[in-house]
């Protein structure tokens, strides 16, 4: 009895993990499309991006998604 009881606990221990990492995934996402939308943006107004060696950008500035940080070497 006590093993399944442990089972079950576990299994509703997963399904709530997996449903945060698919939230915080989803999020993720979100912020790169809004990202990529602000980096579009900023260009058509003349603001420019990727300009900057790696070297030059203080350290803990940099993108923290590799999808934005795509965008800035376009």
């Amino acid at each position: 009895m006590e093993t399944e009881a442990n089972r079950r606990a576990t299994q509703r221990e997963l399904r709530i993990a997996t449903k945060e990492l698919r939230t915080a995934e989803e999020a993720e996402d979100a912020l790169d499309t809004k990202g990529v939308g602000l980096l579009a943006e900023a260009r058509a107004a003349g603001i420019p991006f990727g300009s900057a060696l790696p070297a030059d950008v203080p350290e803990g500035t940099a993108p923290t998604s590799d999808l934005v940080a795509s965008c800035i070497r376009c």
